[in-house]
């Protein structure tokens, strides 16, 4: 049985009173490097320019992704057979596959099907994907270039499977007479 314990830091207050819009506490708060992270790590720069879609929402503060984390693996200690859908929860557990010094091909595998699973089934991952997607997580891991590629080729085919079962699904859909 797996127990998760979140500490919290407010003395179990709801929140706190401010005449801040949520729009103007994220930009103060993450855009502008004042909450509690300080600057995101993809601030910096050195991001390829590349289409991520809806890996963007890797540059979601780390508390974001750590509850999608927590919230899968209670889903999978409780139904170990289960598959995650949530792009989010997906994203997160790439980047908890990545909290290593060293990736083995097991290992590979798995953050390859975690970030196919994440990604926009229309938009291609590449090996710029990768890096992009690495650093916004700040996950500190040095690939080599056949990692990058191998882990690259692989998450866009976990992609492109899942489109696949998206499209057969919807032709199913449309030969049924039902729309989408």
């Amino acid at each position: 049985m797996v127990i998760w314990l979140f500490n919290s830091s407010h003395d179990g207050k709801k929140g706190h009173v401010s005449n801040r819009s949520p729009s103007q506490a994220v930009e103060k708060d993450i855009l502008r490097g004042h909450g509690r992270d300080s600057r995101p790590v993809w601030a910096g720069g050195g991001i390829p320019e590349i289409e991520l879609g809806r890996l963007n929402v890797s540059r979601a503060p780390s508390f974001v992704l750590d509850r999608a984390l927590a919230e899968a693996q209670v889903e999978l200690a409780n139904n170990p057979s289960a598959s995650v859908h949530s792009p989010l929860a997906n994203l997160a557990m790439y980047r908890e596959t990545l909290k290593v010094s060293e990736l083995n091909e097991e290992q590979i595998e798995a953050a390859a099907r975690y970030l196919g699973a994440a990604a926009d089934k229309n938009t291609a991952i590449s090996d710029e994907t990768i890096e992009a997607v690495n650093i916004i997580l700040g996950t500190g891991l040095n690939l080599s270039n056949s990692q990058v590629n191998s882990l690259a080729q692989k998450a866009d085919a976990i992609r492109a499977e899942i489109l696949a079962a998206h499209d057969s699904a919807q032709e199913k859909n449309i030969e049924a007479g039902h729309s989408n």
